[in-house]
């Protein structure tokens, strides 16, 4: 794990509550269908964790190739069958 980087973007800016409120309200829509309980949280606590992943890669927090981070924010399986998120972004 390295340091962020000194031209790291700030932990949350404006643009970013913005963009991930918008990105919660589409994984509403896309999950609203299912049988998810609460799906309002369910998809604001997927849209963080998504600009979470991207922070730490920008900022250097986490390194893994730009294919690795994303499979993990598309949720593709890896090769032992483990869905995205952490499961990749180990691999360098």
């Amino acid at each position: 794990m390295g340091s962020p980087r000194p031209d790291a973007p700030p932990v949350r800016t404006p643009l970013q509550a913005k963009l991930q409120r918008r990105l919660a309200a589409f994984i509403e829509a896309r999950i609203a269908s299912a049988a998810v309980h609460l799906p309002s949280l369910v998809a604001t606590g997927s849209a963080a964790a998504q600009f979470a992943m991207i922070r730490m890669w920008l900022s250097g927090e986490a390194s893994c190739r730009s294919e690795a981070l994303a499979e993990a924010l598309a949720g593709v399986r890896d090769r032992r069958g483990e869905r995205g998120t952490t499961a990749r972004l180990d691999r360098v």
